[in-house]
């Protein structure tokens, strides 16, 4: 199968697709499109069509990577397969949540809203109302930073090009001047730094797109095989972001809990897919631990304090009164939603404090090299006899 996604295989009643499983992992969507998608299921499904007759309709009125997701998945479908399962098969489209919440829905019969039969009043959100509003959220996160890490970026590629062109042009004039003048043996450490990187950049300037390639195949390596382990680790530890992170592992499990024990699984299965779901692998790890404890015949909110000390204070007390209750799916979205507030306050906080702490970096960068130049000068100067 070179070349191609997909290759048609004559049928008598439908022209069913053999595809490439290594190409379909690979397959990605553009942006807004899986929302879009969402929500034309979520409207066509509330409209009482059968799942099957609305991705044949989707699939003629789509293009490129979106129809061959379409296609991919009625296929799927017609050969028994459950909507989550198929869309498993495409992790860079559907992710692990994403998967879960569809398993939940099809279980307990909730991917869309139920209604009031009177009034039409939504009475209870769907999964697929709850993928909605996540997808939302997580498209309005990621234009919030892309927005807030603008800024830096100018900054610092203001700060390389006035470094480089100081570096390539400026220091190595002066240098020639300095040493016509025999005053080179007197520049000292800095002013001997200084220059030698002057001289650096304007003798080897080839090698700096391949210095540039290796560190950024030498990061991304590391990143790999240590690096988003220790990512998913310390993010919870590490001073101002911790908070908002902390945050947002409890909001998804929250909402994905709710979810899960409303569609009616067991809390031991509903650990299962919050290990398999959860973004942060260290935090995923601990349910695996949660279902241990939860064997031993601790409560399900005891499980999730024991597992990871995130389950602890304020959000123990809120799965415990959950839980005694049996209001899972009253309590638990209602108080994710809160954090998801609180969230958005954060986060906005954090993009306005970027500006000004790219000023005073650069501000210490820019200070700290014209010291060290003057210094130079001043030092070869105060040395002429």
């Amino acid at each position: 199968m070179s070349g191609t996604l997909y290759t048609p295989v004559a049928s008598e009643q439908i022209a069913l697709k053999t595809f490439n499983s290594a190409d379909l992992a690979k397959l990605k969507l553009k942006r807004g499109q899986l929302l879009n998608f969402t929500a034309a299921l979520r409207d066509q499904k509330e409209a009482g069509r059968p799942i099957m007759l609305v991705l044949t309709e989707m699939s003629k009125s789509s293009e490129d990577n979106l129809k061959i997701m379409i296609e991919f998945l009625i296929t799927e479908l017609e050969s028994g397969k459950k909507l989550n399962e198929a869309m498993k098969k495409l992790p860079n489209i559907f992710s692990a949540s994403y998967c879960a919440l569809v398993n939940a829905g099809e279980l307990g019969g909730r991917l869309t809203r139920k209604k009031d039969r009177v009034t039409g009043q939504v009475v209870k959100e769907g999964t697929l109302d709850l993928i909605i509003n996540y997808l939302k959220r997580l498209d309005t996160a990621r234009q919030k930073i892309l927005l807030g890490m603008l800024y830096p970026a100018i900054i610092g590629v203001a700060l390389v090009v006035a470094v480089g062109c100081f570096a390539f042009f400026i220091l190595p004039s002066l240098k020639e001047v300095f040493v016509a003048l025999n005053l080179d043996k007197h520049f000292g450490l800095m002013g001997n730094l200084l220059f030698g990187m002057g001289e650096f950049v304007q003798n080897y300037y080839y090698t700096f797109p391949f210095i540039l390639a290796g560190l950024g195949v030498g990061v991304w390596q590391f990143w790999k095989a240590f690096g988003s382990d220790l990512w998913d680790e310390y993010q919870l530890k590490l001073p101002i972001i911790k908070g908002v992170f902390g945050k947002l592992i409890i909001a998804e499990t929250f909402s994905l809990i709710s979810t899960i024990i409303s569609a009616g699984l067991t809390t031991y299965d509903c650990l299962e897919l919050l290990t398999s779901s959860t973004k942060n692998r260290s935090v995923g790890r601990r349910f695996e631990l949660a279902r241990e404890y939860l064997h031993q015949g601790k409560t399900f909110s005891e499980s999730l304090k024991l597992s990871h000390w995130l389950f602890s204070g304020e959000y123990y007390q809120t799965l415990q009164s959950a839980e005694v209750s049996g209001k899972f799916d009253e309590i638990l979205p209602d108080y994710a939603n809160r954090l998801y507030e609180q969230l958005d306050n954060e986060i906005d906080a954090l993009i306005k404090m970027i500006e000004p702490a790219c000023l005073a970096i650069a501000g210490v960068a820019v200070g700290y090299l014209l010291i060290s130049f003057y210094g130079t000068i001043s030092t070869a100067l105060a040395n002429i006899h």
